[in-house]
């Protein structure tokens, strides 16, 4: 287990040096304007954090916390307790592949209707293994962002049996193939639809697009988003 923790975190490592020409504001693609924009910058929304790692350089919930009051879980295999005591968010060591996620769940008093769950480990078939232990019979989520690293070849081992598994269970794909700075095929963002209606998600609608693209596209400017809210002291 210490050897796989440690495999996981220097690959974390690798993926953030490899990136390192996109210098990000909070989270690494902005998944975290996705969930902000979907819900109409909803406030106190809940999260679920898989694969959290660092409680603020590069994390998908931080902006939604520190801006709009969010409230949430944070897992990881790698123990960073230490470092997320500077969160109210309750981090969770753990192994999101072999844990019990619904009584996990259950002791955290998690509400059966989550605004936003993003899903990111590490290791070619765990994203997809991670993806199926959690108990979606159980439980809604509003707004998914799941990483697949198609660009590193797990097609095959991550993105085909994702996108089948949230598709069996009712959920929309939204940006198939979302890319980073450096062009690579790296997530897919999804809603659920009993939720989220078209003429709220429909002008994010893409496909292999650079996440910059796609909120550009939509009628955004990401730099403008961050500094709007901190102008208009959303706090």
């Amino acid at each position: 287990m210490i050897e796989k923790r440690g495999t996981l975190f220097l690959l974390g490592v690798m993926k953030e040096v490899l990136m390192s020409k996109w210098s990000p504001r909070y989270a690494q693609l902005c998944q975290d304007l996705f969930p902000y924009l979907l819900t109409n910058g909803k406030k106190n929304g809940f999260y679920v954090d898989f694969g959290c790692r660092d409680p603020f350089k590069t994390n998908n919930t931080w902006f939604l916390e520190e801006k709009l009051d969010w409230a949430g879980i944070s897992i990881d295999i790698v123990d960073y307790s230490k470092i997320w005591q500077q969160r109210k968010s309750q981090f969770i060591q753990a192994d999101a592949l072999h844990i019990n996620i619904k009584k996990l769940f259950e002791n955290y008093k998690v509400p059966k209707v989550v605004d936003y769950l993003t899903h990111d480990l590490e290791g070619n078939g765990d994203r997809y293994r991670g993806l199926i232990n959690i108990p979606f019979d159980d439980y809604d989520f509003k707004i998914i962002t799941l990483e697949h690293d198609a660009y590193r070849g797990f097609s095959k081992t991550e993105r085909e049996p994702q996108r089948r598994f949230l598709n069996s269970k009712g959920y929309f794909l939204v940006c198939s193939n979302v890319k980073s700075h450096a062009g690579d095929s790296q997530e897919d963002w999804w809603v659920n639809p009993k939720y989220i209606s078209r003429e709220v998600y429909g002008k994010f609608m893409s496909e292999s697009q650079k996440f910059n693209h796609i909120f550009k596209f939509a009628g955004y400017d990401i730099d403008k988003l961050y500094d709007f809210y901190k102008e208009n002291n959303h706090e």
